[in-house]
Formats: structure tokens, sequence, C-alpha cells
């Protein structure tokens, strides 16, 4: 390493000509610059193209303004699903009641979202109850539960979701 040559490390500290650290820089003053670009900063990893392939198809680049907005994943994922505009009217519908709320009302509000075990377990009711509808047994029942739906479900259980729908006629 010459005189003039400084590494951040080095034990000496920042010293040398004068004409070395002047501006931002200066110390690398006499290297040029790389031709190729910046290096790191302008490349992009696989995993980070596929992301935008993901978030943003081809189609509709306002996507990936909600990226660069930092939405949550689940959010960016509801977008690409439905697509750009259904989920800014779904946006706005889920964010009207702050519109005109304080800022602590804003803080207390959250939205509940049900769980979607709750909506298959509905469906699975259903099913039961059209099963013993059309003569079949809890435990033919269980049966085609397991083969179709891959639910476990006991017979016991069958047989009181039957019970409990003829109570409700």
């Amino acid at each position: 390493m010459d005189d003039k040559t400084q590494t951040r490390s080095s034990r000496s500290g920042i010293t040398g000509d004068v004409d070395l650290v002047k501006g931002v820089g200066a110390r690398h003053k006499d290297l040029d610059a790389p031709t190729e670009g910046g290096g790191y900063l302008d490349t992009c990893s696989d995993s980070d193209l596929a992301l935008l392939k993901k978030i943003a198809p081809p189609g509709d680049p306002r996507l990936n303004m909600l990226h660069e907005l930092g939405l949550a994943d689940h959010w960016l994922k509801i977008a690409d699903l439905v697509g750009f505009d259904h989920f800014m009217t779904m946006w706005m519908i889920l964010d009207e009641p702050n519109v005109y709320a304080s800022s602590r009302e804003r803080k207390r509000r959250r939205i509940h979202v049900p769980q979607y075990s709750k909506f298959m377990r509905f469906c699975r009711e259903k099913i039961i109850i059209d099963l013993s509808n059309k003569g079949k047994k809890p435990h033919l029942i269980h049966k085609i539960l397991l083969k179709d739906m891959r639910e476990r479900v006991s017979v016991r259980h069958i047989e009181r979701i039957i019970k409990n729908s003829n109570i409700d006629k």
C-alpha cells in the first residue's frame, strides 16, 4: 500500500495528502468508477424476480404500487387474486368507518376476519345433513367424508349434527 492510500481500518487514521481528503470519496480520488454500474445495487436475485412476477403480472403494473407502499404479503396476495380495482374498492369499504373517526377511535377499531375453518365446518355440516336427508346412515356418511373430503369426523359427532338439524326444523 502506498502512502496516499488509506483504508477505513487504518490504525494511523485517515491522513495523507491534502488533495486526497477534499470532498466525499476524496480518499479514492484516483480510482475510476466501474463502467458496468454500481455493482450489487443494480442486481436482483431470482427470488426477488419471482416475487415481482407473483405480485405484479404484466397486465397491471399498479399492483407494484401496493408493494412499494409496503402492504403486508396477505394484502398483496388478495390484490393479485381479485385485481387492483376490486382490491381498492374493498379497501375503501373496509376503511369507510374510519373516514370521520378520530385517531383514537381508529386505533381501537380492528377488522375481524372470521376463521376460514368456520366456513369449512359450516359446509361440512351442510353435506352431512344433505346426505342424512338422502337416507345415508352416520357410518356411511363417516366413510364418505373420509374418502371424498379427507375429513375425519367421528360417527358420534355426525349423529349430533343430524340430531341438531332435526331440532331446528
